[in-house]
């Protein structure tokens, strides 16, 4: 999922993004620096306003909540930790990322994620927070590597997806509608067969 070329190399696991579930989904705690990574990234306020929330109400899609149950459900069962690649960019900035997901007590779950490489790039609006969103155009784009499905399951990096659906800079900017391309599905179907 890293890129070939040039890539910026960040201090591996120097700042761990951490937050807690108990057995019912429900975050329970979050730490600064989860706190403060979600501020930089203009979710201001949003350390606070989590705890005592479910975990779904924070994710969009079908698949993904599956998946998400799916990898919650086998690590609380077989005891063991999970990691899983992704990608949580900014609007001018990739980032290349890694969740563990590590059982604790009575069925809670810590998630824990850090980042292990940047990629800076040209600034996408489409992801800037805050932008007006055109609702009748809508970008397919992978949770996981943030890839965009241009159509018919053709999933492409980013900058060339939005670039050929010809969303890359229209004003408004395309509504992101989140889902899971299939070499995702694949990777976290492995990974959670895997910790078995």
């Amino acid at each position: 999922m890293v890129p070939s070329g040039k890539v910026r190399e960040v201090s591996v696991r120097s700042e761990r993004f951490e937050y807690t579930v108990d057995a019912q989904d429900v975050i329970q705690a979050v730490n600064e620096p989860w706190r403060n990574f979600a501020e930089k990234n203009e979710a201001f306020g949003l350390g606070d306003k989590v705890i005592g929330t479910w975990l779904w109400q924070h994710m969009e899609g079908l698949e993904i909540k599956h998946l998400y149950r799916s990898l919650l459900d086998r690590v609380r069962k077989s005891g063991q930790a999970v990691q899983i690649p992704f990608r949580c960019d900014s609007p001018g900035m990739a980032r290349y990322m890694v969740i563990e997901v590590i059982p604790l007590e009575e069925g809670a779950v810590r998630f824990a994620s850090w980042i292990e490489n940047e990629v800076p790039r040209e600034e996408i609006r489409a992801l800037e927070a805050g932008q007006e969103v055109d609702p009748d155009r809508i970008a397919k784009m992978c949770t996981w590597c943030k890839r965009i499905d241009v159509g018919r399951d053709d999933w492409r990096e980013l900058e060339e997806g939005l670039s050929q659906a010809g969303l890359l800079k229209l004003d408004p900017v395309p509504r992101i509608q989140h889902g899971v391309c299939p070499d995702c599905r694949t990777m976290v179907l492995r990974e959670i067969t895997d910790s078995d």
